[in-house]
């Protein structure tokens, strides 16, 4: 049996923690996700809003990044120009979970998230507001999901997010080529 490895993220931790509990938590997700080695690890972000962006994970399996909830966790863009995460490679099994992913704009497709990767990747219960494409011919203000890749979206809600204004712009929230499951899922004022 694999155990899980356990990392922690708070805004109020130091990336000169060990991480690995709740009471020495590292700073900020970028950190804790460069220090995956495990198969199985659980990213855990406590209720608090970090700046994180630009964040890749890439040729990485069976990794989770759990926030405290849609209205606790929350990462919302410090400069302008950037997206939150791509998800690339032959990264696989990928889950993230119960946060608000807001403010991100990038030049290049997927607004918030880019997920490239050609395994399987979850997102639950996140909202994702105001993230947008600022260049023509790019796709997806919140998520771009490519030809081969594969995503669930449950439980989320899109407000306020937009692609482009072009005609070559597609998917305000979400653009796909991939397989994607959508269920319960919540749209509005997106342009």
């Amino acid at each position: 049996i694999v155990g899980m490895d356990s990392i922690y993220v708070s805004s109020s931790g130091s990336n000169s923690n060990y991480g690995t509990t709740i009471s020495s938590p590292y700073a900020n997700l970028a950190y804790a996700i460069s220090k995956v080695r495990c198969p199985s690890t659980l990213i855990s972000v406590a209720a608090g809003t970090y700046t994180d962006d630009l964040l890749d994970i890439s040729d990485v399996s069976n990794l989770s990044i759990e926030g405290n909830g849609m209205g606790s966790t929350i990462f919302d863009q410090s400069g302008s120009g950037d997206h939150f995460l791509e998800i690339k490679d032959n990264s696989n099994n990928i889950s993230i979970s119960g946060m608000t992913i807001k403010d991100y704009d990038e030049n290049n497709n997927g607004g918030a998230l880019d997920i490239t990767a050609t395994g399987s990747v979850t997102l639950e219960d996140i909202h994702f507001d105001n993230n947008r494409t600022t260049s023509y011919s790019d796709d997806g203000g919140a998520i771009y999901i490519s030809s081969n890749s594969s995503a669930t979206i449950d439980r989320c809600k899109f407000t306020n997010n937009s692609s482009y204004s072009a005609s070559t712009s597609n998917g305000s929230c979400i653009y796909s080529e991939g397989n994607l499951n959508l269920y319960n899922t919540l749209f509005y004022d997106n342009t």
